[in-house]
C-alpha cells in the first residue's frame, strides 16, 4: 500500500510539474516573445508598433506550444495585427499586409457605401491566393493588387443597418443594388454580401454609443436581437447570376423576413 501512495505521489507530482512547465513557465517568460516580436516588426517594417502582451496555448498532445500576440502600428492604430511566435522566441508568422489590405477595403466600401445610405456598420473580408500574395510587400495598396489580379480576389461584407425596411423594402433594395453592381463591376473572382436589418422597437432602445459600435462588437453584444430583415446575396449562386440583375426588383428574392 505505502509503495502505491509513492507512485500515486510521484505521478501526481509529474504532472503537476508539467502543468507548470507548459503553462506557468511559458506565461513567465512571455516577455521574451514580445520582445523578439517587436524587435522583428520595427525590423521589418521600419516603423513603430504598440504590442499587447503575448498568450501562450499549446494543442493538447503537441510537443510544442506557441505565443499570439496582437499589435498596431502607431502611424495607424485602426490596423490590428497578430504575431505567432514559438516557445524559443522564434518569429513564425505575422498578418501585418493582409490586415492592411483588408482596411484600405473596409475604408474603400465605408466609403462608396456612404453615398446611398446611411446607419449601417460595415466588415468587408478579402481572401488574397498565396501567389498573389508573395509579390507584395506591405507598402502596396490594395486597389492597385485588386486591379492587377482581376478574377483572383474574393470579397465578403457582412453588415448591420440600424434601420428597419417594413413598408420601405424597395428603398432598401435601390442602394443595395448600386452596391452589388458594383462588386459585380470590381473584376471579382466570387463576393457574397450579407445584411441585417433591425426592427424599429429594437432600435428604439438602442443608446447613441451602440451606434458608433464597430461591426463585431455590435454582433457580439446584441447577437443579432431584434432583426426584421435579412439580405442575403452570393455571385456563385445559380439564381444570383449578376448577368440577369436588370434592377432592384431583381434583387427581391434575396430579402427575408425575420419570423
Amino acid at each position: 500500500m505505502k509503495g502505491c501512495l509513492v507512485t500515486f505521489g510521484g505521478i501526481l507530482l509529474l504532472f503537476i510539474g508539467v502543468i507548470f512547465y507548459d503553462y506557468i513557465y511559458y506565461d513567465l517568460t512571455s516577455f521574451r516573445a514580445t520582445d523578439a516580436a517587436e524587435k522583428y516588426l520595427e525590423s521589418k517594417y521600419d516603423e513603430e508598433f504598440e504590442l499587447k502582451e503575448a498568450e501562450y496555448s499549446k494543442i493538447l498532445g503537441e510537443r510544442d506550444g506557441s505565443y499570439q500576440i496582437e499589435a498596431n502600428p502607431i502611424a495607424n492604430p485602426h490596423i490590428p495585427i497578430q504575431i505567432h511566435v514559438t516557445e524559443s522566441s522564434e518569429i513564425l508568422s505575422d498578418n501585418y499586409a493582409e490586415s492592411k489590405w483588408r482596411f484600405e477595403l473596409n475604408e474603400q466600401l465605408n466609403s462608396y457605401i456612404g453615398q446611398f445610405t446611411d446607419s449601417f456598420l460595415l466588415m468587408a473580408n478579402v481572401s488574397i491566393p498565396e501567389d498573389v500574395r508573395k509579390k507584395y510587400s506591405v507598402t502596396k495598396q490594395y486597389e492597385e493588387i485588386a486591379q492587377q489580379h482581376s478574377g483572383k480576389l474574393n470579397h465578403i461584407l457582412f453588415l448591420h443597418v440600424l434601420r428597419d425596411p417594413t413598408g420601405k423594402v424597395e428603398a432598401e433594395l435601390e442602394w443595395l443594388y448600386k452596391v452589388v453592381t458594383y462588386l459585380q463591376n470590381q473584376s471579382l473572382g466570387r463576393f457574397s454580401i450579407k445584411v441585417h436589418f433591425y426592427s424599429e422597437t429594437f432600435l428604439e432602445g438602442l443608446s447613441e454609443e451602440a451606434q458608433t459600435l464597430s461591426y463585431t462588437e455590435f454582433e457580439d453584444q446584441y447577437k443579432f436581437e431584434g432583426r426584421s430583415y435579412i439580405f442575403t446575396y452570393s455571385s456563385e449562386s445559380a439564381k444570383s447570376n449578376v448577368e440577369k440583375l436588370e434592377g432592384p426588383e431583381n434583387l427581391k428574392e434575396f430579402m427575408s423576413e425575420v419570423k
